[in-house]
């Protein structure tokens, strides 16, 4: 089944995501209201697709972990983008694992240690292998880095998909927040599937 969505001069909103159930969803949502979607199985594949039609993206919604092997494809697409000097698109990280995911990410965030995101104490190393990595309650959800210009926003995805997707304070709402926002009397809500 293949999904598109009529014509619209919505926001182009780069999708990396791995898994099939969570990126048509997204693609699902977003394309419902007015946003355009182009989408990566990952963050190297993200990273190309930006360096080919960067300068049309608005925006990129991403998961943090994207592969079997562990490798931490968001932070890759992020570091690539600022080392490429590809400027840097409002993001919503979706992801399941904020800790492990602010952890990995510091220096492209612009933070310097987990008190700035979390209350919660560090982890001891028995914990982290029983946890596999860093379970913490976020404080702070929005980062904003002014040396690089990333404008970052984490989504949990431990809450229920359709309403993290357009619920208050998912993906949608941030995009809006952040600006990135559909112009009005652009037609939306048309989704068939084929």
């Amino acid at each position: 089944m293949r999904q598109f969505a009529t014509d619209t001069k919505g926001p182009l909103v780069l999708i990396a995501e791995d898994r099939d159930g969570i990126k048509g969803e997204l693609v699902r949502q977003l394309r419902a209201k007015g946003y355009r979607t182009l989408v990566a199985s990952d963050g190297d594949q993200a990273l190309y697709m930006m360096r080919s039609y960067g300068k049309m993206v608005s925006a990129i919604v991403t998961d943090f972990n994207m592969s079997d092997d562990g490798a931490r494809n968001a932070d890759r697409l992020l570091r690539g983008m600022e080392k490429e000097n590809i400027p840097m698109r409002p993001t919503v990280l979706f992801t399941a694992e904020p800790g492990n995911a602010l952890a990995s990410m510091y220096d492209v965030l612009g933070i310097q240690n987990r008190n700035e995101y979390t209350d919660t104490p560090e982890p001891t190393a028995e914990q982290k292998q029983v946890l596999n990595g860093d379970i913490v309650e976020l404080k702070k959800q929005r980062f904003t880095n002014d040396k690089n210009g990333l404008t970052l926003h984490v989504v949990p995805k431990s809450i229920e998909l359709a309403y993290a997707v357009s619920g208050s304070g998912g993906v949608i709402s941030q995009l809006e927040d952040m600006g990135v926002v559909v112009p009005p009397g652009l037609a939306s809500g048309v989704v068939r599937n084929r």
